[in-house]
């Protein structure tokens, strides 16, 4: 579990044996939260933020560890809204990071619930317009 109170990122990792699927659930922001509102309007204008960045950071360490220590098939990126945002952004990060080798012996899904109406503007800051497949646009 990632609770980074100053940067407003939430997370955690579940690991299921049987299926060997590892998820990856972030949280969307809290309305009244100045650290959520202050990091989402500073990902909205320039593509990043501390908790993208924490947010990205804490998927990898999971990952590395994950695929260290377990026998992992698939992962799943699961967010709301925000968090949606960030799932995606882990998976597209996992995708095109230079551990690229590695995500060939596991399949990768992103699953967003109500996302924020900025994700699909903040994937194209983030990855470029010209690198969008049409599973993304």
């Amino acid at each position: 579990m990632a609770d980074d109170i100053l940067k407003g990122y939430y997370g955690a990792a579940f690991y299921h044996s049987n299926t060997q699927t590892l998820v990856i659930d972030s949280r969307g922001t809290e309305i009244f939260s100045l650290k959520d509102l202050r990091s989402w309007a500073s990902m909205k204008a320039t593509g990043t933020c501390a908790a993208l960045d924490f947010a990205q950071g804490f998927a990898s360490h999971v990952l590395r560890e994950a695929l260290g220590q377990l026998g992992v098939k698939e992962v799943i990126f699961v967010g709301h809204s925000a968090g949606g945002a960030y799932s995606v952004l882990q998976g597209v990060d996992t995708i095109i990071s230079e551990n690229r080798d590695c995500t060939e012996s596991f399949s990768i899904r992103v699953c967003v619930f109500d996302p924020s109406p900025a994700t699909k503007e903040l994937v194209q800051t983030y990855i470029g317009e010209d690198n969008m497949t049409e599973e993304l646009k």
